[in-house]
């Protein structure tokens, strides 16, 4: 049975609008409502209507200036300290319900289901469980930012060697990468549909592009031998 695409190619344009602060770093996604890290003192989570880019709230992140990574898994919004080397989980109001301590949290993190992956400075991604023990982990060619889970990919920004959209399998190879829409694409989160970027750095922008097929083809086992009776 092959599952069903996204909409739209991978990284086309189909909406924007200015992310509520500068520094928009960290994206993700619950409940109908986008949330990003974005700004400066006193370091805010945005909670933001994707239909129009307007706050709804926001609260001051615990992980203050170190705010690495933000997704949601379900019961809790994560984000990432990245010089504590923690992972906060928090509701969505901002009240941290327990944090752990995750070695590899440096730029960014998503949930896939069932664990997180975590990306850090020098190209790694991590799959850690929720106590930050490490499952998995591989190398990339490229700065890996804060990352997406979409179906059954990654995908992630990165600005090194140059500004681009990856995606890429739990194993790291690519299978497909664009431009970015603008300079600096950091934070990424998916919807289920739609994949949204934060770009920073002299565009401070929340963009909303196609995610290109996310899902992969699954085919039928053999049925084997079917006896058929006719009249």
């Amino acid at each position: 049975m092959a599952a069903a695409a996204a909409w739209g190619a991978f990284g086309d344009v189909i909406a924007s609008f200015p992310a509520p602060a500068n520094n928009a770093r960290a994206l993700g996604y619950a409940g109908g409502y986008l949330y990003c890290y974005a700004g400066t003192s006193p370091y805010r989570i945005y909670r933001i209507n994707p239909a129009n880019g307007s706050v709804v709230s926001s609260f001051v992140s615990a992980a203050g200036s170190d705010t690495y990574g933000l997704e949601w898994d379900g019961t809790y919004l994560d984000f990432g300290a990245n010089s504590a080397n923690r992972v906060y989980r928090a509701t969505n109001a901002g009240s941290v319900a327990s944090s752990f301590a995750c070695s590899h949290i440096d730029n960014g993190l998503t949930w896939d289901g069932a664990n997180f992956w975590v990306t850090d400075a020098d190209s790694h991604f991590w799959r850690v469980n929720t106590s930050g023990s490490v499952l998995a982990s591989f190398t990339t060619a490229f700065d890996a930012y804060d990352p997406a889970f979409a179906g059954n990919y990654l995908i992630v920004g990165s600005h090194n060697p140059s500004h681009r959209l990856y995606k890429l399998t739990t194993a790291g190879s690519v299978v497909a990468s664009t431009a970015a829409p603008a300079n600096f694409p950091w934070g990424a989160t998916f919807d289920g549909t739609y994949l949204w970027v934060t770009t920073t750095t002299g565009t401070d922008r929340i963009w909303k592009l196609g995610a290109g097929p996310v899902w992969t083809d699954v085919q039928p086992a053999s049925l084997g031998r079917v006896k058929a009776l006719y009249r």
